[in-house]
């Protein structure tokens, strides 16, 4: 808005250099507000779009952090089920193994109390016994390979001298019942039947419960 004061010294002045000396003013006074207009004009926009920046960064920020977040519980839960599966399949070996060397063990018990050396031929008992044995024992050794993977190598050393045991008192032995034979062959399964306790302790059961070895 001019002033009064410059309008009226317009319309009062007719001298070339009063009237160009106040559109000289007012065109001063015309620009420096439109400067100052334009200024704050560009701070409310800088403003605005700072603050747009910043609820983009924001938003991307979410986002990134979302996905991570998503991607390391997937990672996680994979881990989770992955672990679970391998104790499932530890526990199932573990117990096979212990209630075999157990059933090996207990048979031969039976086998030499029905004096099965000690007279000629065999009982139909004798023949089952005989049969759960071999059976158990093939079964045991059956899971080797799968020890080498999943158990550890006290279970796997203990599955190996236990095949090597078996192989050799049946060589010995040779067809012919030998007296020695139930007695070492209960050993060496009582002894691998310890190991595979000890071992499923320690694996299977969490550290304040696991007995020491």
């Amino acid at each position: 808005m001019v002033p009064e004061y410059l309008i009226r010294l317009l319309q009062q002045s007719t001298a070339p250099a009063v009237i160009i000396g106040v559109v000289g003013f007012l065109g001063a006074m015309y620009f420096r507000r439109r400067d100052e207009n334009q200024r704050e004009q560009l701070k409310e926009s800088l403003a605005q779009q700072t603050e747009e920046f910043k609820a983009s960064l924001e938003q991307r920020d979410l986002a990134l952090n979302t996905r991570i977040r998503n991607e390391i519980e997937t990672a996680f839960s994979k881990r989770l089920w992955v672990e679970q599966r391998m104790w499932d399949l530890k526990r199932e070996m573990y117990f096979t193994l212990a209630n075999g060397f157990h059933g090996i063990s207990s048979d031969l018990c039976r086998l030499q109390d029905s004096g099965y050396l000690t007279r000629e031929g065999a009982t139909v008992e004798d023949e089952r016994l005989i049969a759960n044995i071999n059976t158990t024992i093939a079964n045991c050794g059956s899971l080797i390979g799968q020890a080498f993977i999943v158990l550890n190598g006290d279970t796997v050393d203990a599955l190996m001298e236990f095949e090597e045991e078996v192989n050799r008192l049946t060589a010995q032995a040779e067809g012919s019942p030998d007296p020695s034979y139930c007695e070492h062959l209960n050993d060496a399964a009582k002894t691998a039947r310890e190991i595979v306790i000890r071992a499923a302790t320690k694996e299977l059961m969490p550290p304040e419960v696991a007995l020491a070895p």
